[in-house]
């Protein structure tokens, strides 16, 4: 079955990217920043953390607001991002989706923008969104700060266009968990304007390497059993080596990583051409499937100018969603339904972000309805792609 690792390596290719980086660990961070470099304006800062989430609260601290600020960001986002607000000092303020790329809707952000301090504009799935020019020149007009969540994303090149635009942003950050673009299973990226106060006295390293081991071996089709096992033992015991949705946000973000995880991160940049080829042919290939069902919706986010981490599906109704999810269980495949709804939470959670039911009638509409196929490495196989033609062809 496939599983919740959305690696491009594994541990065989882990083993090997750290005995070539060994002897260069201490200057593997400065190689990383010069590469980062190529894709971002050396006006940015660099910083790295444990978690995305933790550059965004390190970002919102650094504006130094006195009192409680206001922050605009979308509707159908995981949880830890309004998190990552609330313990920065914030207020998550939720706006509805446009359909194309699935993020804010500009028209939306226009009739509150005088009411925001911040804005945080996410590349749902890595796509660009549909109004990133519109909304980066509403907010420079409104003296407004503007952090892009490119948490989906891996950093690469883009039009200059899109570069001038991105270089207008207060922040911008990357996740490189265990189910992300670059996969190291912690740890995050952060450019910023500002040189950020990164760790307190306190600050500990995180060691990624057995936890990388860990899943890279078990969490694959022969030995999903072994892994179900011993992630009960881990629960049992309390062991967890991935924040919780609910972490303190604060104490996160005093964690660092070990060299391991910058010779990871570089190798896996070094590599995304090759690998962004390999994605959009993939996505071509289930644009091509979709094209003629009649069931589902066409998203002209497809044709993003980012490589997508996972390429959307929306169906006309929930019950086709679920049909095709349960199509997929009958050929042994699990889909994760992500994110499944407006926050990655229950709905009797939603008070704890700030968020009411009916705040995004079309958010908490389309995350019903979509759903995400990963476009990393154990996705784009022969195998899948014949199962994925295959159930498409029933839906019709």
């Amino acid at each position: 079955m496939k599983t919740i690792f959305n690696g491009e390596n594994d541990y065989n290719l882990f083993y090997i990217i750290n005995l070539l980086y060994r002897k260069n660990h201490k200057k593997s961070k400065a190689f990383l920043k010069r590469r980062l470099y190529d894709y971002h304006s050396e006006e940015f800062k660099i910083s790295f953390f444990s978690a995305g989430r933790c550059a965004l609260f390190k970002l919102l601290v650094s504006l130094n607001y006195k009192k409680e600020f206001k922050v605009g960001l979308q509707a159908f986002t995981c949880s830890v991002v309004p998190k990552a607000i609330i313990d920065a000092g914030g207020t998550p303020i939720y706006l509805d989706l446009e359909l194309e790329t699935l993020s804010i809707d500009y028209n939306k952000l226009k009739k509150i923008i005088n009411k925001l301090d911040v804005v945080v504009l996410q590349y749902t799935f890595g796509f660009t969104p549909k109004y990133l020019k519109a909304i980066i020149n509403l907010c420079e007009e409104n003296s407004k700060t503007i952090i892009l969540d490119k948490a989906h994303c891996m950093p690469e090149f883009a039009s200059r266009e899109i570069y001038e635009l991105e270089s207008k942003a207060y922040g911008i950050f990357y996740s490189t968990d265990h189910t992300k673009a670059i996969n190291t299973i912690k740890g995050g990226i952060c450019f910023s304007k500002k040189e950020l106060n990164l760790y307190s006295f306190k600050s500990k390293e995180i060691n990624i390497n057995i936890p990388f081991i860990f899943e890279s071996i078990f969490y694959r089709e022969k030995l999903y059993v072994f892994a179900r096992i011993m992630s009960l033992l881990m629960k049992i015991f309390s062991i967890s080596y991935m924040p919780k949705d609910n972490s303190d946000t604060s104490v996160l973000s005093n964690y660092s990583c070990n060299p391991s995880w910058y010779s990871l991160v570089f190798d896996q940049i070094s590599e995304s051409k090759k690998r962004s080829l390999s994605i959009k042919n993939f996505t071509m290939m289930i644009k091509n499937y979709i094209s003629k069902n009649k069931n589902i919706i066409p998203l002209i986010s497809i044709n993003s100018l980012t490589t997508p981490l996972r390429f959307p599906i929306l169906f006309n109704t929930k019950k086709e969603k679920e049909k095709f999810i349960n199509a997929f269980l009958k050929e042994n495949i699990k889909l994760s339904d992500w994110f499944g709804g407006v926050l990655t939470c229950n709905k009797d959670e939603y008070w704890k972000y700030n968020y009411s039911l009916g705040d995004c009638p079309l958010a908490e509409e389309i995350s019903q309805r979509v759903i995400g196929i990963p476009c990393s490495k154990r996705f784009r196989d022969k195998k899948f792609a014949y199962t994925l033609k295959k159930v498409l062809k029933q839906m019709i």
